[in-house]
């Protein structure tokens, strides 16, 4: 780090920043940016010359000259108001108290003789405390010196002599009494109200369980380095200039050990902070309850930079601070605020107390903090909030395979129990939905988050017990279980299971009810999320009678429309499986029996069918009908029909494998990327639906059609990363998902050896959609082709894993022919933290081994047959030809580019990306203590044990146990740290 003099224009005084070695003349115009929260871009003069942008600092700025900073515009305006506190005099100390908001900004006047031993100086500022703010004199008092530093023992010229720049600062905490043992012991899991942990997570008062559980959790959140914690961080240095609650927050945030102590660092100067800036009165008890949207307010701040902290770690030096730590501070990591302790300017901004309009707002636009329904936790990748039975929990990470009974687990902490337990996803959100009493099974999850809502119409009537012959005569050890009877029936159980599957494999939400018809119709199951409440209504049902179809439909309609208006952002869809005609919808008298046929004549309507369409049409219904029959003649065309009038599909299967090949195609069960036909609307009677013209099955569909990608329409210009970096090079960085986008595409910009076999090309109006190419890797069937593929990141990304497909797919077992990658990094075991390019290398090495324990469907399973692997191989390279080229100019010559910038010089030097391995498998943080846990994953020692302190977890790479007495006191991996220490050297400059 370099520090240099500053005069901004605007302010009388002289500044001292610090910055970054290699740092440019352009990098220190944005620190000025930032310190002063400026609208404007600034310029840098020294002797009256304007500096170019580009310079590096230590090439042109002599040793204590002073660096004018001008704005480009002279009416410069700020974000924020500045607060310049006034300089230290000799005889007097700034003393900072939790006793209210005030204090903790401004702190007060107070004189202190620094050769004083520690408890004359904590009797002198009790009776301070007691005599301006009437505090409880049976009130503990934790004192820190300059920097956030513990105080405790000895004088505080001890402690100035060490650190000769510190500022003349007392920080206080004041809190109900706490033993020291509780105060200085390691906390491995600060996720926990029990016990004494609950005099730690509010020290300040006595406070209700919801919220003991909502710091407790916010408290796990930010050691896990949640979504959007550097912003709250990062506010906080900025408004709240209270040196203890900063550091704690610093430390915590980097997954530092903590103790007792640094927890009040955190919880006593928040509760203070959520007293003073309440919108609304609110007992002292139900302070904390209310952190997380109070806290939100500072995270949509969106301030952004470097907290300006430092981190010791033991074993410390026999020199300066850390003499001092060494002698007074028994604990393994120590944080201090660098703006106390060095010559250099920090800018703290004026806080106002926040409006509850701006509350509001604040909570619309930022959603990081949001507690989540339980079923919701199945899309997350990240540690999270959800209700839990007295108030929020906290999710830390899940593990889920592409089948339910597979990997299918939560990790989670319920702060009551202070422990990371494993559960299943659907029987915890019943267990909570129990205990919460306003809690329904509709309320497992967001309704905003609700795709689609599906009733699957399921035909009972006593045709279903017939076996499909065809079935057994093309496949017969096709089936499930060796006793499977191939009945219409059983293979429609079978069908809709896949569909279920499917579904939740694909986290895409979907609430399903389940009707049961044949002369009668009956609803089985509400419209649910929870998969065994669905599945356990279809086990021992009875067949009989005949087949009411039309009736079960109207049927439908009518429980479907209260589900509409709570669900508005779902598609409702009505699924009919059945195998015959309807002969109930007329009313039909008995006329005699001719070549051995009944025959009837119709003598009224028993269900207007017209009525039903229309119905359908109106209420904005999607309907897919599935026959399962042999014999062409016994279909209802009129269900046909009535499907084609939604815009939906309709199939007629004659065997297992051909039913579920349709219920396994993604469009049929992703209704993202389903395309429908316009919905037809006419006002039709029964008569013309009678009437309306036979199709032939066999001219009915044989695949769900799925929505165009719109990357493949586009016809803006593509660029490349270096594009895209130079384009924000000095520029803030874009909102939202963008803001990672920006990122990753600035590392692929800094690592082009990575990239040889990959090329990306984002569009240059929307860096949130990119066109990619691929190379086959060597030594596989599909070596020196070159693959089209599609990234589109969604507006919760990084939080949910971008949508990669093949635009023309090879052929192979874990790719579907609509482009879809059956990859668990791609959905199950993506991670928020994984990179794109670690995705992309992924999906290549998938091509050189394939995983053959999960064919992406049925044709695919069937060639998994080591007898069929030459149909395989032909397969592939037929696709080989038809949709890859052996150069990536073929694709590249139909596509518009702009060319990059010739005149930037683009700084990427700090996105050189570290190899995979070099990061903690939880955190994705640069390890310094590497150890390989029994699942042969690398984590950080530290993070490792205190994963698996409180009792057995599951890897979030393997999903297998990682049982603690396996996974504590682990060596460290000497040569992984040897590799990892090279590469950090090698980026010094």
């Amino acid at each position: 780090m370099i520090e240099f003099n500053s005069k901004i224009q605007g302010f009388d005084r002289i500044f001292r920043f610090q910055i970054a070695m290699n740092s440019t003349i352009g990098d220190a115009c944005d620190l000025i940016q930032e310190s002063f929260s400026a609208q404007a871009k600034y310029s840098a003069k020294i002797y009256n010359n304007v500096l170019s942008q580009n310079l590096k600092i230590t090439d042109c700025i002599p040793k204590e000259s002073i660096i004018t900073f001008v704005p480009f515009s002279d009416d410069v305006r700020y974000s924020y108001q500045h607060i310049f506190y006034p300089e230290d005099t000799p005889s007097h100390f700034k003393l900072f108290s939790t006793v209210n908001l005030e204090s903790m900004k401004n702190g007060d006047d107070i004189i202190i003789n620094e050769n004083d031993p520690y408890e004359k100086v904590y009797q002198d500022i009790q009776n301070f405390l007691i005599s301006k703010f009437k505090i409880n004199a049976d009130d503990q008092l934790h004192l820190f010196l300059a920097g956030g530093c513990p105080y405790l023992k000895g004088t505080i010229q001890e402690y100035e002599k060490v650190c000769q720049k510190s500022r003349k600062r007392i920080y206080v905490i004041i809190t109900n009494r706490i033993n020291e043992n509780l105060l200085n012991n390691e906390v491995f899991n600060v996720c926990s109200i029990k016990d004494d942990m609950k005099k730690l997570i509010s020290p300040s008062c006595e406070s209700s369980i919801p919220g003991l559980c909502t710091m407790a959790s916010l408290l796990g959140y930010i050691h896990r380095n949640g979504e959007d914690v550097e912003y709250l961080t990062y506010a906080m240095c900025r408004f709240i200039p209270f040196a203890p609650l900063i550091c704690a927050l610093f430390q915590f945030q980097n997954r530092c050990t903590v103790n007792g102590r640094n927890i009040i660092q955190i919880t006593a100067p928040l509760f203070t902070l959520l007293r003073d800036i309440a919108v609304e009165p609110v007992a002292d008890e139900n302070i904390l309850e209310n952190a997380l949207k109070y806290l939100t307010y500072f995270i949509n701040m969106r301030l952004k930079g470097e907290v300006p902290c430092s981190e010791f770690v033991k074993v410390y030096y026999n020199i300066g601070y850390e003499l001092y730590l060494k002698e007074n501070i028994d604990q393994d990591v120590t944080v201090l605020f660098d703006p106390d302790f060095r010559n250099v300017d920090w800018i703290f901004f004026k806080f106002d107390n926040p409006t509850k309009e701006l509350i509001e707002f604040s909570c619309d636009a930022v959603h990081s903090l949001d507690v989540l329904a339980p079923m919701d936790l199945r899309a997350v990748h990240r540690a999270a909030f959800f209700t839990g039975s007295n108030g929020p929990w906290l999710f830390v990470s899940s593990n889920f395979g592409k089948k339910r009974d597979v990997k299918n687990q939560l990790n989670i902490i319920n702060p009551e129990e202070g422990k990371l337990e494993s559960v299943d996803p659907e029987h915890f959100a019943k267990q909570i939905a129990i205990t919460v009493r306003s809690a329904t099974p509709l309320e497992y999850v967001d309704p905003k988050k609700v795709a689609q809502i599906v009733y699957i119409l399921l035909d009972t009537s006593n045709s279903m017990k017939d076996q499909m012959k065809q079935s057994i005569e093309e496949s017969p050890n096709q089936y499930p279980e060796d006793n499977f009877k191939p009945t219409r029936y059983n293979i429609a159980k079978e069908c809709f299971t896949t569909f279920m599957n499917c579904a939740y494999a694909s986290l895409t939400f979907s609430l399903y009810g389940l009707i049961q018809f044949d002369n009668n119709v009956k609803k089985l199951c509400d419209p649910t999320i929870i998969s065994p409440d669905f599945e356990k209504n279809v086990q021992n049902l009875e067949l009989g009678q005949r087949t009411a179809i039309f009736k079960a439909i109207d049927f439908a309609i009518d429980e479907l429309k209260p589900y509409q208006e709570k669900y508005t952002n779902a598609v409702p869809r009505i699924i009919v499986l059945t195998d015959g005609k309807d002969v109930l919808a007329e009313k039909r008298d008995y006329t005699g029996v001719i070549n051995n046929v009944v025959q009837y004549k119709v003598t009224g309507i028993n269900t207007d069918i017209g009525n039903v369409a229309n119905k359908l049409v109106r209420n904005h219904i999607r309907l897919d009908s599935v026959y399962f029959i042999k014999d062409d003649d016994d279909i209802d065309q009129r269900l046909y029909h009535l499907t084609k009038i939604t815009g939906g599909c309709a199939f007629n299967t004659k065997s297992l494998d051909e039913g579920l090949s349709f219920f396994e195609q993604e469009p049929f069960y992703n209704i993202h990327i389903r395309k429908f036909d316009p919905f037809k609307n006419e006002n039709y009677t029964h008569s013309q639906i009678n009437n309306m013209p036979e199709v032939p099955p066999n001219q009915w569909e044989k695949f769900v059609p799925m929505v165009q990608s719109d990357i493949v329409e586009k016809k803006s210009k593509l660029v490349s990363p270096l594009y895209v970096a130079a384009k924000y090079q000095g520029k803030d960085d874009p909102p939202g998902n963008k803001k990672r986008i920006l990122r990753e595409l600035r590392k692929i910009a800094a690592n082009p050896a990575q990239s040889q076999n990959i090329r990306v090309f984002p569009f240059e109006d929307s860096i949130d959609m990119w066109r990619v190419l691929i190379k086959g890797p060597e030594q596989s069937l599909y070596e020196n082709r070159w693959f089209y593929l599609t990234i589109k990141f969604p507006s919760q990304y990084p939080n949910v894993p971008p949508d990669i497909r093949f635009v023309q797919p090879p052929f192979h077992y874990n790719i579907g022919d609509n482009g879809r990658i059956c990859l668990n990094v791609l959905d199950s075991d993506y991670r928020s933290n994984d990179s794109v390019m670690y995705l992309l290398t992924s999906i290549t090495e998938l091509l050189l081994l394939p995983n053959t324990q999960e064919a992406i469907d049925m044709k695919r399973i069937d060639l998994l047959d080591p007898k069929k692997r030459d149909i395989y191989e032909n397969l592939v390279q037929d696709y080989n030809k038809k949709n890859s080229y052996d150069t990536p100019d073929h694709w590249l010559k139909d596509w518009t580019f702009e060319a990059d910038p010739i005149d930037v010089d683009v700084d990427l030097n700090q996105y050189v990306e570290a190899e995979q391995i070099f990061r903690c498998s939880l955190t994705g943080k640069i390890m310094k203590e590497p150890v390989k846990a029994s699942s042969n994953v690398f984590f950080e020692k530290k993070v490792l044990e205190q994963f698996v302190q409180n009792g057995d977890a599951y890897c979030p790479v393997t999903g297998e146990i990682l049982k603690k007495e396996d996974n504590m006191n682990l060596p460290v991996d000497n040569d992984l740290k040897h590799r990892i220490a090279q590469w950090e050297n090698s980026r010094k400059i």
